[in-house]
C-alpha cells in the first residue's frame, strides 16, 4: 500500500510533469514563433535601413553638389556685383559728362536765343524801313502813273487839237 501511494504520487508528478512540458513545448513554439517573427523583422529593417543609407547618400551627394552650385552662383554674383559696380562707376562719369554737355548746350542755347533777339530787333528795324521803303515807292509809282495819265490825257488833248488845226488849215 505504501508501494501503491508513491506509485500514485509519481503518476501525480508525471501528470504534473507532462503537462509542464506541455506548457513548455508551447511556450517554446510560441518563442520560436517570436522568434521568426522578429527576424523577419529585423530582415525588413534591415533592408530598410539599407535603403535609408543608400538614399541617405544620395542626398548627400545632391547636397554636395547642390553646395557646389551655390558657390558656382555666389562666384556668379561677386562677378556680376564687381561689373554693376564697374558699370555704375561708368554711368556716373557718363552722366556728369552729360550734365557737363548740357550746361554747355543751355549756355550756347541761350548765346543764341541772344543773336536771334538781337538780330530780329535789328533786321526788324531794317524791315520796318523796307517796308516804310516799299510804300513810298508805292506812292511814287502811283504818283507817276497819275502823272502819266495826265500826261498822256494832255497828249492826246493836244494831237486831238492838232489834228482840229490841222483840218482847218486844210479847209
Amino acid at each position: 500500500s505504501e508501494l501503491h501511494c508513491q506509485l500514485e504520487e509519481l503518476r501525480s508528478q508525471l501528470n504534473l510533469t507532462l503537462k509542464s512540458q506541455s506548457q513548455l513545448t508551447m511556450e517554446i513554439q510560441s518563442l520560436q514563433s517570436s522568434r521568426a517573427s522578429l527576424e523577419q523583422q529585423i530582415r525588413v529593417s534591415s533592408s530598410e535601413l539599407t535603403a535609408s543609407q543608400q538614399k541617405a547618400a544620395m542626398l548627400e551627394v545632391e547636397l554636395q553638389e547642390s553646395r557646389s552650385e551655390v558657390l558656382v552662383v555666389e562666384s556668379r554674383m561677386h562677378a556680376y556685383k564687381m561689373e554693376l559696380g564697374a558699370e555704375s562707376e561708368e554711368m556716373k562719369r557718363n552722366l556728369v559728362s552729360l550734365q557737363d554737355e548740357g550746361q554747355t548746350l543751355a549756355s550756347e542755347l541761350e548765346l543764341s536765343r541772344s543773336e536771334v533777339e538781337l538780330c530780329r530787333s535789328k533786321f526788324g528795324r531794317q524791315v520796318d524801313d523796307l517796308q516804310e521803303q516799299v510804300l513810298e515807292l508805292e506812292r511814287s509809282r502811283q504818283k507817276l502813273a497819275e502823272e502819266h495819265r495826265s500826261s498822256q490825257t494832255l497828249s492826246e488833248a493836244c494831237q486831238a487839237e492838232k489834228e482840229a488845226q490841222l483840218e482847218e488849215l486844210a479847209r
